[in-house]
């Protein structure tokens, strides 16, 4: 019994432990980042979580007037098919402008 309780009282702490630290971005996982304003921003600590946040400036579903903050140096040199943020690849592959950006980005 006294190892049971004591495996689960590690699993416990170590979940949260990962939890509180994580400050990883990703829609309507944490309740507190609305993005209403620099203190509640939506946090981006990975080229996937850009990836989310370009994909729905682009296709008009991201709302204006949001709060944003990178919290790391993202490396995007591998991504071969990047679409920046406001634009859109026509039939031919060249880029066109499509969307702005009406957020604030930190």
């Amino acid at each position: 019994m006294k190892r049971f309780t004591a495996t689960t009282i590690s699993v416990l702490f170590l979940t949260f432990l990962l939890v509180s630290c994580s400050e990883a971005w990703y829609y309507n996982d944490d309740p507190s980042r609305t993005g209403d304003s620099p203190e509640t921003a939506y946090l981006i600590d990975s080229v996937e979580n850009l990836k989310i946040l370009r994909d729905r400036v682009n296709d008009s579903t991201e709302p204006a007037n949001k709060y944003y903050r990178l919290t790391q140096d993202l490396n995007i040199t591998s991504e071969h098919d990047w679409t920046p943020i406001g634009y859109d690849l026509d039939s031919n592959g060249n880029l066109n402008t499509y969307r702005y950006f009406a957020g604030n980005f930190d």
